[in-house]
């Protein structure tokens, strides 16, 4: 802004030096223009190095991990539960969900968090502490958590809500995607953001939708962290996804969303994004949310399970990879986002007495629904056009929620992991085996799998 104002200042001298054929007025002023120029750019330089904070878009490439075992520093611990209700500083009405904390395990987890800072230096490999070439030893976490919590996917599937509940316990930027490697990570989780976003907040977190696909560098240093996972349903993922591109300008006018259907023609995903082929940053294979969740091999991946993950993909069926991430996973379904299950089990799994949690009311999401219904590119994909679209990718999405119901969730139930996380077990078992279902209710299921309009099925049937 201030560039802007001495530029057209700037042009404005110019003119009226024209005018009155003052050259030697304009030359002072363009001298001063510099001077001010140069004094601009080093205060913002020098604010750059005070906060120590690069926001990179940017995650480097990872090597799969070999090694698997479960890590012991988060359980969920069945307690009895109490709900108060608080004000917030801002006025806004929030919920605190308590349990009980007066053992010595959660003590002993505070005093860690409490004093962990002085133990900084001992993660990283000697002399690799500079921020462009730092490198995390081996298990850095092995005598207590370092990070405690990264939301890492999936996008459009309520990662900035929870990062802004969890914010009020970790010192972390909003509303950005902080996607660096983890080392970085660490060193702004210590160095920059406490004294930005509140030293007195003991947690530390950051949220990177992208970072579900490349879990294998925290494996390595940090396996302790927790991996905050949420998921919807497909298309509607792919319809919010679409949408908020659209709203952006980030979508051609005559593009369709047909267009997007084509999957990562290449082994490994190799010069793909996120699933999406041609540098894309979104498609609508990205939608199927059980190949990342399967690579994380927090399932024994058998050949009939393979079955149900994209065998015809490249790199998945018998050549998806089991990274056997030992990272516990905490996975919940938007819809129970309002759910007070959701934010006790979290709380429990976080070690903290409470998460301070907004109720975000249906009139509410109707408000932000209205702002942009009138959007030229906004879709619906629920309107006829995009019933083949629909019908397409509802395979996917069944073998997801058979995936997700006969293999994931049991290991939620299993008494020998405490690896999977599943708020309100029955709950997200309805939520997702309703994934075999259109979302818009018009198209049904043949016994050979394809999905055809139900208008059509029954015009076959009389």
């Amino acid at each position: 802004r201030l560039f802007y104002i001495l530029w057209k200042e700037e042009s404005e001298m110019k003119v009226k030096a024209s005018q009155r054929s003052s050259r030697k007025l304009y030359s002072r002023w363009k001298f001063m223009l510099v001077i001010l120029v140069f004094i601009s750019i080093a205060i913002l330089f020098d604010a750059i190095l005070e906060s120590n904070v690069v926001l990179l878009n940017v995650i480097e490439e990872i090597v799969p991990s070999e090694d698997y075992i479960t890590a012991p520093q988060f359980s969920v611990v069945s307690h009895s539960l109490n709900v108060s209700s608080h004000e917030h500083t801002n006025n806004e009405s929030y919920q605190f969900f308590s349990y009980p904390h007066n053992d010595e395990k959660y003590e002993a987890i505070q005093e860690w968090r409490r004093t962990r800072f002085q133990h900084f230096e001992s993660w990283y490999k000697p002399g690799k502490l500079e921020i462009k070439n730092s490198k995390l030893i081996k298990d850095a976490d092995a005598n207590g958590t370092i990070l405690d919590f990264v939301i890492v996917g999936f996008a459009k599937c309520g990662t900035s809500a929870m990062h802004a509940m969890l914010g009020h316990l970790a010192p972390m930027p909003n509303p950005r995607d902080i996607c660096v490697p983890v080392p970085n990570l660490v060193f702004y989780s210590y160095m920059s953001w406490p004294k930005i976003h509140g030293e007195e907040k003991l947690l530390r977190g950051n949220k990177c939708p992208r970072y579900i696909t490349s879990l294998t560098k925290f494996d390595e240093s940090t396996s302790s962290t927790l991996m905050i996972v949420g998921i919807r349903h497909p298309l509607r993922f792919y319809e919010s996804f679409w949408n908020m591109f659209a709203r952006s300008g980030q979508i051609n006018n005559n593009e369709s969303p047909y267009n997007r259907q084509e999957v990562c023609p290449r082994k490994k995903g190799n010069g793909c994004t996120d699933e999406c082929p041609n540098k894309q940053f979104f498609c609508l294979p990205r939608a199927r949310f059980h190949l990342p969740l399967a690579r994380l091999g927090k399932t024994e991946l058998t050949e009939t399970e393979r079955q149900l993950l994209a065998p015809n993909d490249p790199d998945g069926g018998l050549a998806l990879p089991n990274h056997k991430i030992r990272n516990p996973l905490f996975l919940y379904e938007l819809n129970q986002f309002n759910d007070e299950e959701l934010w006790t089990t979290l709380a429990q799994t976080l070690q903290v007495p409470n998460i301070p949690y907004k109720q975000y009311t249906e009139e509410q999401k109707e408000k932000v629904h209205d702002r942009y219904k009138d959007h030229k590119d906004v879709i619906n994909i629920c309107n006829a056009t995009f019933d083949n679209l629909r019908a397409d990718f509802m395979p996917h999405a069944y073998n997801m929620s058979v995936w997700l119901t006969e293999y994931l969730l049991p290991q939620d139930r299993n008494q020998n992991r405490t690896d999977v996380i599943i708020p309100d077990y029955d709950r997200f078992y309805d939520i997702v085996w309703d994934y075999r279902n259109d979302p818009c209710g018009k198209l049904t299921r043949l016994d050979n799998g394809t999905y055809i309009l139900k208008e059509n099925f029954e015009i076959n049937e009389e």
